[in-house]
C-alpha cells in the first residue's frame, strides 16, 4: 500500500516559478523520480521504482480490502482510475541536484533492496483513520512522515496482453501451467513422467520426469518455425535439456499482414477468420462534411477513427457511451432565462478519422453550443446585449479579433520529453499549430493574415487567418499566441470544413492532406500502411469574453495521444 505523506523538511521552490496547486497530488511521483537521482557509491540495484504519469482508457470504479502493517484491515476502500505505472529502476550515478530547506542535499549512501517487476497504481481512498506516524530512513535521511490518508495501491503488472498464469502460451513464455507448447518429459530427453511448468514460465519443471537420457552438450531445435516464429535451440546440461534459446516466439495478432501468432492464419480476429482483424474501417471511405461533428464522424467506415472526450483525458471507441458534462461557465445572462447557457468554448469530445490511401487526416471539434460563441446565446457572431451590458463580455463574429481555436500538434512524439509538467510556460517542441490565432505571435513580425485589415471585425478572423502555423516555442503566452508563421511551403494542405459554424451547422471541421509529408518535414519516422501516433492540444477560448474562461484539452502543461493502427496499402 502507498500512502501520500507530509515531511517535516520543507520544499524548495525553482527561483520566479509557482507551483500549481494540485502539486500534492504529485507528491508520490516526486519522491519516487527524486530518488532516482541519488548516486550511491555500492553497486547498482534496481531498488527505486521509476513511477510515469499514464492515461489509461480503464474506467475502474469499485472498492478492494486491504491489509498492510500500518493501518491493519481497511475494508471498503474506494479504487478508481490507474494514474501511474511504475519500473524497477537503478539509481543514477552524478550529484543530487535537489536542496531540503533551501540547504543542498548530501545523498547516503543507502541501498535498499531489489524492486520485483512491474505495478500499475491505482488511485484509492480509505476511511479516515488515525495512523503510527513511523520513522523511516532513505537516501534523504531519518525522519518521522505523518501518514495522511491512502493515495494508491500498485498491483503487479506484465508486460503486453498474456501474463503467467493465464493457462496460454504468450510472447516471451516457455510453458503457462497446462500449455506447455507440445513438449513432454520424452521431448526433453526423459523416459517418462509428467512435465510441469515453472512458476515464472519461463523454464520446464521436470521434476517429475525420469530417466534423464541426453548427453551435456547435446543440442536439439525446439520450437515452431511458422509465421514471424522460428526455432531455438536446446543444449543439454545434467542429462536434461533446458530452455529454448534463439528462438522468436508467438506475439498478439496485429493488423499488419504477418503470422504474429505463429498459428498458421494471418491477420485473424477472435474467431480466427482470416483478415478480419483488419477489418472494413481501414481505408476507402467516404465522409460527409454537415457541421455536426457527433453525426459526421460516429459509425464512419473506410476510416480509421478516434474519439477524445473532454475533461479527464481518456479514449473511447463509442461517443454515446460516455457521460460528458460542461466544464466551462457562462455569466448568468437573463437572455438565457430557463436554462443554463452553454459556451462555445465548451468542448464536449473531438473527433479523428484518419484515412491511409488517401492520406488524409480529419478532425471534428464537437462544442456544448456553437462552436465560437462565447456567450452560449446561439449567435457567434455578436454577444448578446446583456453579455456587455452586464459582464462587460465581447463576443466578436468569425472567431476574430482575440478569440480563437488552436490545436497544437507533434508528430515526431518528442512532446513527450517536456509534458506534462507542473511549471508553467515551458518551452514544448510542438510540430504545428492548427486554427485560427488570438494574438500576434511576441518578437516576430505581425502575422501576413492581418496586414491591410482595417476592420476589427476581421482582425485575426477565421476567414483571413485560418491556416496551419509553425509553432512559436520560445513565447510565453498561451497556446493561441503561438502561431509563428504558417506553413505555406509544406508539403501538407489544409481544409475549412465549415468556415462559418451557426446554431444550425455548430462544430469546427478539418482536414489535413499528405500527412505522411507533414509528418516527414517534422522529423517523424514515417513507414506507409505502419501505425502511427501523434500527440494533440486544443485551446478554446478569448480573453475578452468577461472571463467566461478557456477550454483546454487536456490542459495547458499536458497533451493526448492519438494512435492509428497499421493498415497494409494495396499496390500504388
Amino acid at each position: 500500500m502507498i500512502y501520500r505523506t507530509d515531511f517535516s523538511a520543507s520544499e524548495a521552490q525553482p527561483p520566479g516559478r509557482r507551483r500549481k496547486a494540485t502539486l500534492p497530488d504529485l507528491l508520490p511521483l516526486v519522491v519516487a523520480v527524486l530518488a532516482v537521482l541519488v548516486a550511491t557509491p555500492a553497486a547498482a540495484v534496481e531498488d527505486h521504482l521509476h513511477c510515469f504519469q499514464i492515461k489509461d482508457s480503464l474506467q475502474l470504479r469499485g472498492t478492494v480490502d486491504l491489509e498492510s502493517l500500518e493501518a491493519g484491515l481497511d475494508p471498503d476502500c474506494r479504487i478508481g482510475k490507474p494514474k501511474y505505472f511504475c519500473t524497477p529502476t537503478e539509481a543514477t550515478p552524478g550529484a543530487v541536484d535537489a536542496t531540503i530547506g533551501g540547504a543542498p542535499v548530501v545523498a547516503l549512501p543507502f541501498v535498499g533492496e531489489a524492486a520485483q517487476g512491474d505495478r500499475v497504481c491505482y488511485a484509492t481512498r480509505c476511511r479516515k483513520r488515525k495512523i503510527a506516524a513511523p520513522v523511516v530512513t532513505d537516501p534523504f535521511g531519518s525522519r518521522t512522515v505523518k501518514l495522511v490518508r491512502t493515495g494508491l495501491v500498485c498491483t503487479p503488472a506484465v508486460r503486453g496482453t498474456p501474463y503467467c498464469g493465464d493457462g496460454l502460451l504468450g510472447p516471451g513464455e516457455i510453458c503457462d501451467g497446462s500449455s506447455l507448447g507440445g513438449e513432454t518429459c520424452e521431448s526433453l530427453g526423459f523416459s517418462g513422467g509428467v512435465l510441469g511448468c515453472a512458476l515464472d514460465c519461463g523454464s520446464f519443471d521436470t521434476t517429475s520426469c525420469s530417466g534423464g537420457t541426453c548427453v551435456d552438450g547435446e543440442t536439439r531445435a525446439c520450437g515452431v518455425d511458422v509465421g514471424q516464429c522460428t526455432l531455438g535451440t536446446q543444449t543439454c546440461s545434467g542429462g536434461t535439456f533446458g530452455s529454448c534459446a534463439g528462438a522468436v516466439l508467438p506475439e498478439v495478432e496485429t493488423c499488419d499482414s504477418i503470422d504474429n501468432d505463429c498459428d498458421g492464419t494471418i491477420d485473424e480476429d477472435a474467431d480466427g477468420t482470416p483478415g478480419a482483424l483488419c477489418g472494413s474501417n481501414c481505408s476507402g471511405g467516404t465522409i460527409t462534411f454537415t457541421g455536426d461533428a457527433q453525426s459526421d464522424f460516429v459509425g464512419l467506415t473506410g476510416f480509421q477513427t478516434v474519439v477524445v472526450n473532454d475533461q479527464e483525458p481518456y479514449l473511447v471507441d463509442d461517443p454515446l457511451g460516455e457521460v460528458v458534462a460542461p466544464d466551462v461557465g457562462v455569466p448568468p445572462l437573463p437572455s438565457c432565462a430557463g436554462g443554463p447557457c452553454l459556451s462555445g468554448w465548451d468542448v464536449r469530445r473531438v473527433f479523428f478519422a484518419y484515412e491511409p490511401e488517401a492520406d488524409e487526416l480529419h478532425i471534428g471539434i464537437d462544442c456544448f453550443g456553437t462552436c465560437g460563441d462565447a456567450d452560449g446565446d446561439g449567435n457567434p457572431s455578436a454577444g448578446a446585449p446583456d453579455f456587455g451590458s452586464l459582464f462587460g463580455g465581447i463576443d466578436t463574429p468569425d472567431l476574430s479579433q482575440e478569440e480563437s481555436v488552436a490545436m497544437a500538434l507533434d508528430f515526431d512524439l518528442d512532446v513527450a520529453g517536456v509534458l506534462p509538467t507542473v511549471f508553467p510556460d515551458p518551452q514544448v517542441p510542438w510540430d504545428a499549430v492548427l486554427g485560427v490565432p488570438g494574438r500576434q505571435p511576441l518578437g516576430e513580425p505581425p502575422l501576413p493574415c492581418t496586414v491591410g485589415v482595417t476592420d476589427p471585425d476581421e482582425e485575426l478572423s477565421m476567414t483571413h487567418c485560418f491556416g496551419l502555423y509553425e509553432h512559436h516555442e520560445t513565447s510565453s503566452q498561451l497556446l493561441w499566441g503561438r502561431f509563428l508563421r504558417e506553413l505555406a511551403a509544406a508539403p501538407a494542405f489544409v481544409e475549412n470544413r465549415n468556415p462559418a459554424p451557426s446554431a444550425s451547422r455548430p462544430d469546427l471541421e478539418f482536414t489535413i492532406g499528405n500527412v505522411r509529408a507533414l509528418r516527414t518535414l517534422s522529423g517523424a519516422s514515417v513507414d506507409p500502411g505502419a501505425a502511427w501516433s501523434l500527440f494533440f492540444q486544443l485551446l478554446l477560448g478569448s480573453s475578452i469574453d468577461a472571463a467566461v474562461g478557456e477550454d483546454f484539452l487536456p490542459e495547458q502543461n499536458d497533451y493526448i495521444e492519438v494512435s492509428f493502427p497499421a493498415c497494409p496499402l494495396g499496390p500504388s
